[in-house]
């Protein structure tokens, strides 16, 4: 027999209102709202929740209701269905219809893609795999929240049935099960604080790392209610103060979850602590928060997908104040008509294996049309012109067929090569940079045609590796990862003196603002670090007959400018103002002008190194010139298309001084009698 504990089942109002905390929080953060930059914890809030609440039924279902085995999973998951398919797949749904009249046919395929993932839940994982430096920003992803519902969504696939297992093996004793609940908190928690050091993406997305902040709540179940009349005061008031530091004071920029999440965590489970009535309760069972509590769930879908739309139609740029207001209130009215006519769904007499059936064809519909969108690239047959057609994605717009892929000794990785064949040329180059090395590398290629040869050696900035640094949170390796690339490159260029070129190209302008470096060096300015480590490589790798050009950045603009380029071309958008859509001469020189002198002081300093800056010739008339040939020149607001027309390239090399100056080299670089 189970242990005689029957589970309070009694509807709990104040964990409506926690929700409406969780769920304001994160809207005002999305939103922009810089006075609460920890928002985004409401997340963790409703996990903690979701873990208490779930777990709450399934210890009523199998220790006072005495299901088992097929029986509960049933039940469990036509509750599930209920509660979770209706209003997601409808707003996946819209979502989708949506993206036919608002997104470049790339958007619209990573849409179906993302939509077809979240049907099933897996939403999480997709945007682990595929939110990275060269994919759409993660803030324009408009089915980003998704991840969530995912990471919730594994939990339960696994949860029920673990607990079941505990459950029956112990014969319903509540204290074994809250020792494996209070093992999954201190594992899974120990597991994402080592995560979050090693792999902080992973840390934020998968599943077993944030098992501990559901179970957290889960645990709650197994404890003894908090009685008297201080006590549960108390513990209210610090969970309370809990979760509003972490709103105040945590930020986006820190690597997440790890050992910040543990304040909003136990603070929630500290809110959500069964026992007496309080005060704070009370506070959180007043009706405008119950209400908000009640359509968190659909506001919680739906609060971001407007808000990504409607920075599509406006080309990118973040909404006004009273802008974000008036998109916020179509949220919350939107959410109400879900709740009251959506999510209803769950209080129909609706037999189980029909919810189950029903949800489970109504979700591979979804996964269906967003699979089919994905499969026909978004569509590009919608846009009006062959020139929009070569700009309907991001990987479309970086495509570019490398000629040869050599293995060049000393180096662990197979880099591209271009021009002449890199293994039998006797002019050679090295195009060392980060993603603007890349940019560069087809422009190069039409500017020496098969008269050199180079190797894209597309690592780190060549600026770091030495007594210059980045730390970077995202990429704990970062540091020792372009230590080993720049030691590498300079072995390479010790061995190989028929490189005679080496062209270094990042975005310089950004550069500064990361570099860190020891001693004395490191109190100076991040332009003061630069200079020092180009002079550093510079002694490294220089030998008679070889010559360094140091490539500034290209005109940048402030946001994406291929919304701006693709305006009218059959996809609602709003007019661009001349500050989005064009880069102008004075905003050049603002904001290169400074490492644009650092490269000059370099060339100054060393006779064999000179530079070439593209602003130079494309910002001449007030604004920089952005098309040519009659194409739009740019991939997003700091890189160059590399699948513009060959002949294209070649004038855009003509234009800012490369090939005369790549031919001037070439010919010094040949040596007499060389075929």
């Amino acid at each position: 027999m189970y242990a005689s504990h029957l589970v309070d089942r009694s509807y709990r109002p104040d964990v409506d209102g926690l929700r409406a905390v969780a769920v304001l929080g994160v809207l005002v953060f999305h939103y922009g709202a810089a006075w609460l930059p920890g928002g985004f914890v409401g997340v963790d809030v409703f996990f903690v929740i979701s873990g208490f609440l779930i777990t709450r039924n399934l210890v009523a279902r199998i220790v006072d209701d005495g299901l088992g085995g097929r029986a509960l999973v049933l039940d469990f998951y036509h509750r599930r269905i209920l509660r979770i398919f209706p209003a997601a797949l409808v707003m996946l749904s819209i979502a989708l219809v949506a993206g036919w009249w608002l997104l470049i046919p790339g958007d619209y395929a990573d849409l179906g893609r993302s939509a077809a993932d979240a049907a099933f839940g897996a939403a999480n994982w997709h945007f682990y795999w595929h939110t990275g430096y060269f994919d759409r920003d993660a803030a324009m992803q408009p089915l980003l929240h998704m991840w969530s519902l995912g990471v919730e969504e594994q939990f339960y696939v696994v949860w029920p049935l673990l607990l079941a297992l505990v459950l029956w093996a112990a014969r319903g004793r509540r204290d074994v099960a809250a020792g494996f609940v209070g093992a999954t908190v201190i594992g899974s928690l120990a597991y994402s604080l080592v995560l979050v050091r090693t792999n902080p993406k992973a840390a934020f997305y998968w599943p077993d790392a944030r098992a501990w902040e559901l179970a957290a709540g889960a645990l709650l179940v197994f404890l003894p209610s908090l009685r008297g009349r201080w006590l549960p005061e108390m513990v209210r008031v610090s969970g309370v103060a809990l979760v509003g530091l972490s709103l105040v004071t945590l930020n986006a920029g820190a690597p997440f979850p790890g050992w910040r999440a543990i304040g909003p965590v136990f603070g929630a489970a500290l809110l959500i602590w069964p026992g007496d009535r309080t005060w704070t309760a009370r506070v959180l069972s007043t009706r405008p928060m119950v209400f908000v509590g009640l359509i968190s769930y659909s506001l919680y879908l739906w609060h971001w997908p407007l808000l990504v739309f409607f920075r599509y139609y406006a080309n990118g740029a973040m909404p006004s104040t009273a802008q974000r207001l008036a998109i916020g209130l179509v949220a919350c009215a939107v959410s109400w008509l879900s709740w009251r006519f959506v999510e209803s769904v769950r209080k129909r007499n609706v037999r189980a294996s029909v919810a189950v059936g029903s949800g489970f064809a109504a979700a591979a519909l979804v996964l269906a049309c967003g699979a089919g969108l994905h499969a026909a690239n978004g569509v590009p047959s919608r846009l009006s012109s062959p020139q929009a057609a070569a700009m309907r994605s991001l990987d479309v717009m970086w495509d570019w067929p490398c000629s040869q892929y050599p293995k060049v000794s000393g180096l662990d990785s197979i880099y591209c090569a271009f021009g002449a064949p890199w293994g039998i040329s006797h002019a050679k180059g090295l195009l060392w940079g980060d993603s603007h090395a890349e940019h560069m590398a087809p422009i190069i290629e039409a500017a020496v045609g098969q008269s050199m040869s180079f190797l894209l050696y597309h690592t780190c900035p060549a600026s770091f590796g030495g007594r210059v640094y980045r730390i970077s949170p995202e990429f704990p390796h970062y540091r020792t990862d372009c230590e080993k690339y720049r030691a590498q490159a300079v072995a390479l260029l010790e061995s190989d003196p028929q490189i005679r070129v080496v062209v270094l190209a990042a975005s310089w302008m950004s550069v500064p603002k990361y570099a860190h470096a020891e001693g004395d060096l490191g109190r100076g300015s991040g332009l003061e670090m630069i200079h020092a480590a180009l002079l550093d490589l510079i002694d490294d790798i220089s030998m008679p007959g070889r010559t360094i050009v140091l490539i500034g950045s290209v005109p940048q603009f402030h946001g994406d400018p291929v919304p701006c380029a693709l305006r009218g071309q059959s996809l609602l958008r709003a007019a661009c103002p001349p500050e989005e859509a064009h880069v102008s001469e004075d905003y050049y020189q603002q904001s290169v002008g400074p490492t644009n002198e650092v490269l000059s002081a370099v060339a100054r300093a060393r006779p064999n190194v000179v530079t070439m800056f593209p602003g130079a010739a494309l910002c001449k008339t007030g604004t920089c010139q952005d098309r040519l040939d009659g194409e739009f020149l740019y991939r997003d607001g700091s890189h160059i298309r590399r699948n513009l027309a060959l002949q294209t390239r070649r004038d855009y090399a003509d234009l800012v001084g490369l090939t005369a100056l790549l031919r001037r080299l070439e010919t010094a670089a040949v040596p007499p009698g060389a075929p």
